[in-house]
């Protein structure tokens, strides 16, 4: 959570935690596609795509589709697997939020090894290591 607001440069949350501020900050998903455009804009070789453009509107279903768009924002530009990802209704009904969380953090370790200019989030990513044995 505070990862988020480092990378927004604001307060989101304002100072509350818990699944349920969390899931009543993030459910309309602009915070997402904020999130998406701020790590586009740290990409030092400006490779994370276009501007991830949030709707306003207030049907659930333009709520969803922000979140969708999140989705495939780190998916295809930052590259967090599949595995990896949360539903829509997982954050949008409150479903699974420990998913959330986990997809958040994800993204956290893709944009530290991708290079981006954020503040890292948990662990570095493993990088291969091949090794050859000989006999």
């Amino acid at each position: 959570i505070a990862w988020i607001e480092a990378v927004l440069g604001r307060d989101v949350f304002g100072g509350k935690s818990g699944p349920d501020n969390v899931q009543a900050c993030l459910a309309d998903g602009r915070v997402l596609c904020e999130l998406a455009n701020a790590l586009r804009t740290a990409d030092p070789n400006h490779s994370c795509g276009s501007e991830v453009k949030a709707n306003t509107m207030n049907q659930p279903f333009k709520k969803m589709e922000n979140i969708g768009k999140y989705l495939k924002f780190c998916e295809e530009q930052l590259g967090v697997p599949k595995g990896d990802q949360f539903q829509t209704v997982d954050l949008y009904e409150k479903q699974n939020m420990a998913n959330v969380i986990c997809q958040i953090h994800a993204v956290g370790r893709r944009a530290t090894a991708k290079g981006l200019s954020v503040p890292p989030l948990g662990p570095k990513e493993a990088t291969a290591n091949k090794r050859e044995f000989t006999e």
